[in-house]
Parts: C-alpha cells; sequence; structure tokens
C-alpha cells in the first residue's frame, strides 16, 4: 500500500544525514553541496501540513482533502459503489484477508478482552488514553476533571446502548486546562474521520460477515443505518492517536506508553469486530498525520510551551499510585509493532 511505501522512504530521507555525519566532514560536507534546498513537489491535494485544514465534512475530493489523498493507496484495493453495499473489492487477496483476522480474533477473545473492547468502545477516547500515563493517571483526572459515565457494564448492555456523559479530557479551565487544550486541538475542527468514511465507504467487518462477531455488549452500539456507517478509517483510533501525541507531547516521559495505549484502543476495535486491522491502520495513519500538521501549526506554538510547562511543574512534581500497565517496553514494543500492519505484507514495493 502507498502508506507503507511513504513510511520506508521516509526512514531513508531522516537516517541519511545521520549516517553521513557520522563519516566525517569530507564525506558529510560533499552530500551537503550535492543536496537540494528544494522541498519534494506536492502532490495534487497539496502539503498535508499546510493543507490539513482542508479536511472538512463538506470537502469530499481527494484532489483536495488531504485526508483522502493521505488514505488514496486504498484505491488500490476497493473502489466505493453508488450504495453502501456495492462498492467494487480489486484485491480480493487482502480485504479477505483483512476480514477473516477479525473473525478469527472474535473466535479467541476472552471475557476480559470484550469487557476491554466496552470499554474503549463506549468510553470517550482522550479519557481512555489518559492510562497510558502510569502512575499519574489518577493525579491528572483529578486535577484536569476528567471524568466517565461509564464505570462499569450494566447488566443490560446487550440490549440498551450507553453513551459516556463524561468530561474526555478534562476540563479547559481545570489545574491541567492547557494540557487538555491541547488535547482538544489536535481533535479540533480539522481531524475528523467521517469526510474519509463516506468518501471510502468501505463497510464494516459486521456487515461482510456474520454480525456475531461483534462483542454482544456492543450490538445495540451497531449503527442502524450502514450507509452512514463507514468503516475505513477507525474514527476511534484517529481519536485515540490524536489524543495519546498530545498527552505525549506534555510528558514525553511517557511517549511510548501513551502510544501503546493508543495502538491499544485501535486494536480493541478489531476485537470489538466493529472495525477491520485495515480501518485501524488507516486511522492510525491519519492521525499521525494530522498530529504532525497541527504540532506544527505556529499558531499552536504558545500552547505547546504551556502544555509542556504545565505537565512538568504541576503534573511530573506529583506521585501517583495508580497502576501502570504499561512498564514493560519489550512488551510495548512487540505489540506496538504488530499492530503496524497486523502481518499485512507489502503489495507496493
Amino acid at each position: 500500500m502507498k502508506m507503507k511505501v511513504r513510511k520506508k522512504h521516509l526512514s531513508a530521507v531522516f537516517v541519511l544525514p545521520l549516517l553521513l555525519s557520522s563519516l566525517g566532514g569530507s564525506l558529510a560536507n560533499a552530500a551537503d553541496s550535492t543536496r537540494s534546498n528544494r522541498s519534494p513537489p506536492a502532490p495534487s491535494w497539496g502539503h498535508f501540513a499546510d493543507q490539513y485544514k482542508n479536511n472538512v465534512a463538506a470537502n469530499k475530493t481527494e484532489s483536495s482533502n488531504p485526508a483522502l489523498g493521505l488514505l488514496s493507496g486504498y484505491n488500490r484495493l476497493w473502489t466505493p459503489g453508488t450504495a453502501w453495499n456495492n462498492g467494487k473489492i480489486l484485491n480480493n487477496s487482502v480485504l479477505d484477508a483483512n476480514i477473516q483476522k477479525v473473525v478469527d480474533i472474535a473466535a479467541t477473545r476472552t471475557s476480559s478482552e470484550a469487557d476491554a473492547a466496552y470499554y474503549d468502545d463506549r468510553r470517550k477516547q482522550s479519557y481512555s488514553v489518559i492510562d497510558g500515563l502510569g502512575p499519574l493517571t489518577d493525579v491528572y483526572r483529578t486535577n484536569a476533571g476528567a471524568t466517565t459515565t461509564i464505570n462499569d457494564i450494566p447488566a443490560d448492555a446487550t440490549t440498551t446502548k450507553y453513551d459516556d456523559g463524561g468530561t474526555d479530557a478534562g476540563d479547559p479551565h481545570s489545574n491541567l486546562g492547557s494540557i487538555v487544550n491541547l488535547v482538544k486541538t489536535l481533535r479540533g475542527n480539522y481531524s475528523s474521520t467521517n469526510p474519509a468514511k463516506s468518501y471510502f465507504s468501505y463497510p464494516r467487518p459486521f456487515r461482510w460477515s456474520d454480525p456475531s462477531i461483534v462483542v454482544p455488549t456492543l450490538v445495540p452500539a451497531i449503527s442502524k443505518d450502514p450507509a452512514t456507517d463507514g468503516g475505513f478509517p477507525s474514527g476511534h483510533t484517529n481519536a485515540a492517536y490524536l489524543s495519546a501525541i498530545a498527552m505525549a507531547y506534555a510528558v514525553p516521559e511517557r511517549y511510548q506508553e501513551s502510544l501503546t495505549r493508543a495502538s491499544e484502543l485501535g486494536n480493541n476495535r478489531i476485537v470489538a469486530g466493529m472495525h477491520s486491522p485495515l480501518d485501524v491502520m488507516g486511522g492510525r495513519v491519519m492521525a499521525t498525520a494530522l498530529a504532525v500538521a497541527i504540532l506544527s501549526d505556529p499558531s499552536n506554538s504558545d500552547l505547546k510551551q504551556a502544555t509542556y510547562d504545565e505537565a512538568h511543574n504541576k503534573l511530573l512534581t506529583q506521585t501517583g499510585t495508580a497502576d501502570d500497565r504499561f512498564s514493560h517496553y519489550a512488551k510495548n514494543k512487540e505489540e506496538y509493532t504488530q499492530r503496524l500492519t497486523y502481518g499485512f505484507q507489502p503489495i507496493q514495493g
């Protein structure tokens, strides 16, 4: 897919200067003398960081919406139809495997995994990823005023849909209001997956397979309108990564833990039967690009500094006692790496 190819190329771009600088002055200077200072040509939708504000509900044109352009590699796998159920599969092996992975996970999930999937579905994503802060989780929630109303799984959850009435990342006017505002900024007006969902119109996995793959307590949450219920990319995953990256910017000491938590939430969308691996991968890619663009926007410079200062003067100066589920670096790395591709192999060299 195009997304993987771009990642491969970006890695080479960043590694080469480091390698040359380690070789000493002559080779590095020779490389510098021939290196072009020109930016790479912009795609038709423009450089993402410059055009991210064009990702709005009214813009469902690939040539002008950078989010659609970013994810346009999906066009090699799938062509949307005139209705939600008449799109054309262009790559059967990939898309069949995409749904089968959901079926296989549903067949082996444990009751505790199903419960975790319920919480990550029903709670607001910015609240859910706070526990990437580990011991400081409760300290943050108390000082930021971050709450949820989904504190358990109701006995009638298999027949009744429950929505979270909590405060998400917290109160912008709280003691940690700058952090809350950074989360809200990354998840702002230009970060929705809805334009992409509508554009690609790729059905959710339970519409390709038996609906029984959905966690029973989440069946009431299934949309009654398939036409407005696209799967690619995953909105929960997008929101989780945006929130986690904002948290990681504020507290880089918990960077890999926060990103692992976001990957866990994305994975729970598959465990839930609500999304496919490619949906989740698309949500992660989109969130990463949006986070880079928004954090690079000069208009957010003051907020970024205030957020970092606030985290280090008010949050990290406290001692927390919450459980740290992400204290094992090797385990975090293994799980995060596996969730980057879910075993899919590159199909474009």
